[in-house]
Parts: C-alpha cells; sequence; structure tokens
C-alpha cells in the first residue's frame, strides 16, 4: 500500500487546531477589528484660544498589536501564527495576511502624511528607511604613556 504525500496545510500539530478553518474567516475578522477601531476614534480635549475645552475625534491606527489583541479577547485565539506562517503550516492564507498587512501600513502611513496621526518615524521605519549614521571619536592624550592608560582603564 502507497503511503498518502502530506501536504504542509494538512501538519496539524496537537494541542493546536485552526483558529480560522478558512482565509475568509481571517479576513473577516480583520474587517470587524477595523469598524471598531473606526468607530471608537480617540478623544483630545483642546483649549481654544478663547479658554473654550472642545473634543476633537481622532482617528485610532490600525496595529498588529491591536489586532492580535481584538483577536484574542474576542474568543479568536492568537493569530501570531497566521501572520507569520509558522512552520509553513498556514500557506493559503499568506494572500489574506499580505492584504492585512498592506491595508494596516497603508492606513499608518496615510494617517502620518495626512496629519491625523503624529508618528514623524512611522513612514520611515515601515519603508524601512533609517537615518544610520556612523561616528568614530579618536581621543588623542599627550603626556600619559600607554601603561599608565592602561592601567587607568582597568581600575
Amino acid at each position: 500500500m502507497a503511503k498518502r504525500k502530506t501536504k504542509p496545510e494538512d501538519k496539524k500539530p496537537p494541542g493546536h487546531p485552526k483558529n480560522f478553518p478558512t482565509p475568509n474567516g481571517l479576513q473577516k475578522v480583520w474587517n470587524d477589528y477595523k469598524a471598531v477601531v473606526d468607530s471608537d476614534p480617540h478623544l483630545e480635549e483642546v483649549l481654544t484660544v478663547k479658554g473654550d475645552i472642545v473634543t476633537i475625534k481622532k482617528h485610532r491606527p490600525y496595529t498588529r498589536q491591536g489586532f492580535e489583541a481584538y483577536c484574542f479577547n474576542n474568543k479568536y485565539g492568537h493569530v501570531c501564527q497566521y501572520l507569520k506562517n509558522q512552520d509553513g503550516l498556514y500557506d493559503k492564507y499568506i494572500p489574506v495576511v499580505t492584504h492585512i498587512k498592506n491595508e494596516r501600513e497603508d492606513n499608518q502611513i496615510s494617517g502620518t502624511l495626512s496629519g491625523r496621526f503624529k508618528a514623524p518615524n512611522l513612514v520611515a521605519r515601515i519603508n524601512e528607511i533609517g537615518d544610520l549614521q556612523s561616528t568614530t571619536t579618536k581621543v588623542q592624550i599627550e603626556g600619559i604613556s600607554t601603561e599608565e592608560l592602561e592601567k587607568g582603564l582597568q581600575d
């Protein structure tokens, strides 16, 4: 009798049932998360020039941490394994996870660029643009022998 070949998606580690049997389930929960975030803006009280206090509604960004917390708090369990494609077990979820990542980052970037979010380094970080600078300091000390310098460093 021939052995049946198993595909990575057939591997189910014991004790780890899938929280989302299909990628559409994960997409639906992402859409639910966005609706909750969009309907619950951050309220900021601002003092006007006239001395009045005005409440301003500020949009909240979509975040990976917020999505993971939303899933856990709403009994969907942990979703990090889907987002990371842990052990190659979630290959069929890659298109949905890619969409979630792109939509999340677009929300953060467009929100920052339009002034809705105050995160000046966010766009650079997401796009992996760094202001890397290397600084070398050369110190020249006159009148001290190498032995005295090394002794001072050891103390």
